[in-house]
């Protein structure tokens, strides 16, 4: 059970390892979300929603990066993404 970790912004990393380590966790819960409730999707993906977490371990002097995947609303089914499409298409930048 964790009972502390210490969360920071996707833009924090400190190296490529540590930010591997968080877009994987992201991905490993989209994915078990996606699994358990039959095709829903988050909805909002972005640098706001995925946070690095600096997870103490008892067997290990400094805490272990993992990453997080947070604010789940709306979250939106994939039957009803293909119905609507794709509401935010890329737009060039400036």
């Amino acid at each position: 059970r964790v009972t502390h970790v210490s969360p920071r912004d996707l833009a924090h990393f400190t190296d490529a390892r540590e930010l591997v380590l968080a877009m994987y966790g992201a991905i490993a819960a989209h994915k078990e979300i996606y699994e358990r409730a039959a095709g829903e999707l988050h909805g909002d993906i972005n640098t706001n929603t995925i946070l690095i977490l600096d997870r103490p371990r008892p067997d290990r002097e400094c805490p272990v990066p993992e990453g997080a995947l947070v604010y789940w609303e709306p979250p939106i089914s994939l039957q009803t993404l293909r119905k609507i499409g794709n509401l935010d298409p890329p737009q060039p930048l400036p």
